[in-house]
């Protein structure tokens, strides 16, 4: 996909790719203007959508895409790139407010990682290879059978890994495997 609007930048951005029904974006948290595809999103920046809408967001540079569900609302916390030994990494932190997203991880950054706040703690994609996830502000995870990396779940009660064709639900703390 290519975007003729978004700037190359050596740093994580976020574009968005598609946009079904009512969906919004702020910079400040407080004033809200509609959401258009190709925007270019940047660290910070708090996504919501109404009843029946949803958005596709890519984040360019660790090759992963985002769909925000329907009455959902994200806020991009950090888009950040350090170097360790001489190879670029990339880092982003989503915090999940309410609802939930999908998402496809397909990275190439072997020193990557892709975190999604919400009430289990902070879900986890590591490294490069590929991944299919939903993630629920409530505190559900689910990795697709077909996942190539295991997602990490880092809560309080410690570091719970789940494998591809498992869930997991913090609220009972319970292990399920995809049906």
């Amino acid at each position: 996909v290519t975007f003729k609007s978004a700037p190359t930048s050596e740093m994580p951005q976020a574009v968005v790719i598609s946009v079904h029904g009512k969906c919004e974006y702020s910079e400040n948290g407080l004033s809200f203007s509609e959401l258009r595809p190709h925007h270019v999103l940047n660290q910070g920046v708090v996504l919501r959508t109404g009843p029946g809408a949803r958005v596709d967001v890519f984040f360019r540079r660790i090759g992963t895409t985002v769909r925000l569900q329907p009455d959902s609302e994200v806020k991009l916390e950090k888009m950040s790139r350090s170097t360790t030994a001489g190879v670029a990494e990339m880092q982003t932190l989503l915090h999940l407010r309410k609802g939930r997203i999908f998402t496809a991880v397909r990275s190439s950054v072997p020193g990557s990682t892709l975190e999604i706040r919400n009430a289990a703690g902070r879900s986890v994609v590591e490294g490069g290879g590929s991944g299919r996830y939903i993630i629920t502000a409530d505190g559900t995870q689910i990795a697709d059978k077909n996942s190539a990396i295991p997602l990490k779940v880092i809560g309080d009660t410690g570091i719970t890994v789940i494998e591809p064709g498992q869930s997991y639900r913090a609220k009972e703390g319970k292990m399920l495997p995809v049906a």
